[in-house]
């Protein structure tokens, strides 16, 4: 915004001299921003101050020489008060006289100096009397200083034209607040951000609040001007004019909030997330003027005002009337016009008293609580205007009955179907009976609005409670298969516990993924009502405080969630088989509807521990929130389980129900893999890809703690659970992240998502909630598996040239599509599982001296195992074991082919091809060869078909890859002519043949 220079005063002169002759006095430097008192105190003496600036900054003076006025308490030069401006080399710039009687003050607003120096002030009386003056003079450069985003700043303008620039350090995303009062009325401010463009810019009136949303991180400055007065009648008119910077706290709505101004020109900001459409009812007690109350409040000089997210005002609330002895104010279901946030300050009226006060502001965004159908249930409104959320799940025309009762009344009691159309509503009372007859299925939602009573004391805010009294008829008969086929769960003593979701809300943040920059905090508690929001999204995440994913884990004590309830939670739903989703389970009919019982798990920590063949236990990935399941199908007919699906990890086992191990016919066991929470069939260690690489620990019979149901006898080691049902239309409709996203280099950190949406692998999108027949059918995705054991480092190409792998700054590359997981290792293994149908190229690099294994594993469709009568996955394995290595070694396979290239001094050049497992060489398969292998009168040809071979290695290890190809045709000749039985040795050629034609 443009400023103009402008001159208030009953005289000015602004003059250009060439000399200038004055008494001899005392120079002093100025303090800038600073009132300043002196007096002429000998006739004919001139005050001399001097300051240092720069051309084109801008000062502004103000002076004040007294009141000729007899009644006036302020003697002084009066009207004959005279400052003159001077620059460096002595030329006058500019002369402020007073020259009318009465109040006598100059004012000059932003002067703008013309040249680099030292200026000087000189003040004297115009003719030669004596007297005070005062006066101040604004800095021409004004420091900046940091404003606090947590404590209160108490500060003051020293004089008129002083400016204020405040550094804070932001985040970006995030929403940063203060109220402002002062004595002045504030002109405007400036924000500027971290690259010091303006970001915002406003005008405003007495009582402002500046609020704006970070696109940056980094360092914002904010200046801040207020507006000065035109009339002086004292020296105060110069200054200091004192203010406060207020920041805003969260507001803990539905809560009586008892506060206190404290001191001057102070306020408190308050502020809370609010949705578009919802409505907030704000109240306020300020104290009461009756003698005999003792109330320090603010009385009728109490105010509050509800403010946008920018600062801009939405409305306000003062107390009615002055005379009044009691003193309220009531903002009543204001409907907020958007999604954000929104403020509420609290103050003295006029800035210029203190006092206590009480505020109520209701919830924006409420609880849904699940309500008990039968007994009592006791519930609190936490101040005027809340509004109670109950969920309730009923079958369409079954009558429910609730009986109510409270000491405040209710002004409107209704309920929601489950698509949130209305069922019914009715007007309340202190007492009164809900009859409620659903005509849909599912969960549905009681609203009590509080009635929004006048205010005549603080407890008149809140908080008030009631009792919700459920008909003994209520209750719905409970899931009998659920119950009869609920697991039993196996699981190590020191092994997280499966949970009700309170142990991940209750310890949680709801966060917005913002990528790019700084991830925004939604609310610090969420709650079931909050995440099942419709406007959320896949970017929304629950970050569990205090624990952190990764390569760099922070576990969280496992002890910290005992305090949840132990819970699996059961689903039954129906689902058709048919020809294309049951062609590998053999006992389902095609065009049959089947029962499905899904049990899901939630754990609140998944530190996933597995054991490698040489009987060695590793760590493995690392994340927040971990879902796991296992469901059942059950013959339509007779309600017996046909099969069982076990998940784990990225795939899943299928068993025929006489396969597992079960109690009382009815209760499957599971073995929980430790840390991770795979599902098994079975105890012990359960190898998932080709048995040289990772499998699943599960607890066996001598270190077993069981998890069982409620109903269910416990022993010494044994835990109960609680089953519970999952609402169709809450929670599970969250459609983020139960943990913090996978983060940027720890590929497999990322927390699940919501039961209804999970499904694993680029290829395999099957969701099993939503087609748990067909997920049976093919429970695994294609894909690769692979290991490589040191001393050699491990990434993966595809044919686009994505990597997959570690860079030597300690960075991983994670490009590939359908990376599921990668963990790199210093001295370690190092592993990584791709769902893709494309080639890989995998690239082996050696870092020490010492022999290398390597194992690639294909996972593809499971057949079924009619002898087993259970799939098994078909993995194609690769195994190339006692490989010599180097620091100079590079080694390439392909999932094309069987060999590995060699490459042992880095030049770039093929010096050999490793085949898998003992056979590493053409020359030792040949010689391996049984005498049948040949045509009776070609035995003696033997010799021949090696020195063949051995010719054709040693062109190998000479790089001659045109004559080894050349020789590789004789010798394929050759096996052809005098070889019966030429398979395995032809396919070893015609491998080698491509993969030198390639190179």
């Amino acid at each position: 915004m443009q400023k103009r220079l402008f001159v208030i005063g009953p005289a000015l002169c602004i003059c250009f001299f060439s000399s200038f002759s004055l008494a001899h006095a005392e120079t002093e430097e100025i303090i800038f921003d600073q009132l300043i008192t002196a007096e002429i105190s000998v006739p004919k003496e001139v005050d001399r101050y001097t300051f240092d600036a720069e051309e084109g900054q801008k000062i502004t003076i103000a002076a004040f020489w007294g009141s000729s006025v007899k009644e006036s308490a302020w003697g002084g030069l009066n009207q004959f008060g005279v400052l003159q401006l001077y620059t460096q080399s002595g030329v006058l710039l500019l002369k402020l006289a007073s020259t009318s009687r009465g109040l006598q003050w100059n004012i000059l607003d932003d002067f703008t100096l013309p040249e680099n120096g030292t200026y000087a002030i000189h003040i004297s009386h115009s003719f030669s009397g004596t007297g005070s003056y005062w006066f101040g003079v604004s800095d021409p450069n004004p420091r900046s200083h940091t404003l606090s985003t947590q404590e209160r700043t108490h500060t003051a303008f020293g004089v008129r034209g002083s400016q204020h620039i405040w550094e804070v350090n932001v985040q970006a995303g995030n929403i940063y607040a203060w109220s402002i009062q002062g004595e002045r009325p504030f002109f405007s401010w400036i924000i500027r951000d971290p690259n010091g463009d303006i970001f915002e810019e406003r005008e405003w009136n007495d009582h402002s609040t500046i609020a704006f949303q970070a696109e940056q991180s980094g360092l914002y400055q904010i200046a801040l001007e207020p507006f000065y007065p035109t009339f002086f009648i004292s020296p105060k008119q110069i200054g200091p004019f004192p203010y406060t910077l207020t920041p805003a706290t969260t507001a803990l709505q539905a809560t009586v909030i008892d506060g206190d101004i404290e001191t001057l020109y102070d306020t408190n900001l308050y502020g809370f997330f609010g949705s578009s459409g919802s409505t907030v009812t704000i109240s306020a007690y300020w104290g009461s003027n009756a003698p005999d109350a003792g109330e320090s409040g603010l009385h009728a000089y109490g105010q509050f005002r509800l403010l946008g997210e920018d600062g801009s005002l939405l409305a306000m609330r003062s107390p009615e009337s002055l005379s009044r002895a009691i003193q309220s104010s009531t903002l009543n279901d204001f409907v907020l016009p958007h999604d954000g946030t929104y403020f509420v300050d609290v103050r003295h009226k006029w800035g210029t008293g203190t006092g206590t006060y009480s505020l109520g502001i209701s919830s924006t965004l409420q609880e849904c609580k699940p309500l008990p159908l039968t007994g009592e249930t006791h519930g609190t409104y936490g101040v005027r205007g809340d509004r109670q959320k109950w969920i309730f799940q009923r079958t369409a025309g079954q009558e429910l009955k609730w009986t109510y009762t409270s000491a405040t009344f209710v002004k409107r009691w209704t309920v929601q179907n489950p698509d949130g159309t209305e069922l019914i509503s009715q007007d309340g009372s202190r007492e009164f009976t809900m009859i409620i007859t659903p005509n849909m299925s599912g969960t549905h939602t009681l609203i009590l609005e509080d009635f929004l009573g006048n205010i005549s004391t603080k407890q008149d805010i809140g908080p008030f409670s009631y009792v919700l009294i459920g008909a003994e008829t209520n209750a719905p008969p409970e899931d009998a298969l659920l119950l009869r086929y609920a697991p039993i769960l196996h699981i190590f003593d020191d092994d997280y516990r499966p949970k009700e979701i309170a142990a991940i809300l209750s310890e949680s943040d709801l966060y917005k993924n913002n990528f790019i920059v700084q991830d925004q905090l939604i609310n610090s508690n969420p709650t079931l009502s909050i995440i099942a929001h419709p406007e959320l999204d896949t970017n929304y995440y629950l970050d569990i405080e205090n624990a952190e994913p990764g390569n760099n884990p922070i576990l969280p004590d496992p002890e910290r969630f005992t305090k949840y309830q132990t819970a699996i939670y059961g689903r039954r739903t129906l689902d058709s088989a048919s020809e294309e989703n049951s062609t590998n389970l053999p006992l389902l009919k095609p065009n049959t509807a089947y029962t499905i019982l899904q049990y899901w798990f939630f754990y609140p920590y998944n530190n996933f521990i597995w054991r490698h063949s040489d009987g060695t236990d590793r760590p493995g990935n690392n994340h927040e929130g971990d879902w796991e399941m296992i469901q059942l199908i059950l013959d339509p007919e007779t309600e017996h389980p046909l099969y069982a699906i076990y998940s784990w990890h990225w795939g899943g086992t299928v068993y025929k129900w006489e396969e597992l191990e079960v109690t009382n016919e009815t209760h499957p066991h599971v073995y929980v893999g430790k840390g991770g929470h795979a599902s098994w069939g079975e105890g012990g260690v359960n190898f998932y890809v080709i048995e040289k690489q990772r499998g699943d620990i599960t607890p066996d019979t001598s270190d077993v703690e069981s998890i069982k149901l409620t109903s269910l006898n416990c022993d010494m080691n044994c835990e109960n659970f609680s089953l519970l049902e999952i609402p169709e239309n809450q929670w599970n409709n969250f459609p983020g992240i139960w943990g913090e996203p996978e983060k940027l280099f720890s590929p497999g950190s990322g927390g699940p998502f919501s039961p209804k949406f999970i499904g694993y692998g680029l290829n395999n999108p099957t969701i099993r909630w939503s087609e748990p027949i067909k997920w049976s059918n093919d429970p695994t995705p294609f894909g690769w598996s692979a290991q490589a054991n040191s001393p050699v480092n491990l990434s993966v190409f595809d044919p686009s040239g994505n990597r997959v792998g570690a860079n030597v700054d300690g960075t991983i590359d994670a490009e590939i599509p359908g990376l599921y997981e990668f963990v790199p290792s210093d001295d370690g293994p190092e592993y990584v599982t791709i769902f893709t149908e494309e080639r890989l190229m995998f690239e082996l690099q050696g870092t020490d001296v010492g022999t290398m294994d390597f194992f690639v594993s294909k996972l593809s469709e499971p057949p079924f195992d009619e002898a087993l009568g259970m799939t098994q996955m078909n993995q194609n394995a690769m195994v190339f074991e006692d490989v010599p290595v180097s620091p100079t070694f590079i080694g390439i396979v392909s999932t094309e082919d069987d060999l590995m290239q060699i490459d042992q001094n880095g030049d770039g050049v093929l010096d050999g091809l490793h085949g898998q497992g003992d056979a590493p060489t053409l020359s030792t398969m040949i010689a391996a060869l049984s005498d049948d292998a040949f045509h009776k009168r070609f035995r003696h040809t033997r010799h021949a078909l090696l020195s063949q071979a051995q010719l054709i290695e040693r062109l190998l290890q000479q790089g001659l890859h045109r004559q080894t190809v050349r020789r590789l045709t004789v010798l394929e000749k050759l096996c052809k002519m005098f070889l019966q039985d030429n398979e395995e040795v032809l396919q070893r050629i015609v491998v080698m043949q491509e993969v030198l034609e390639d190179v």
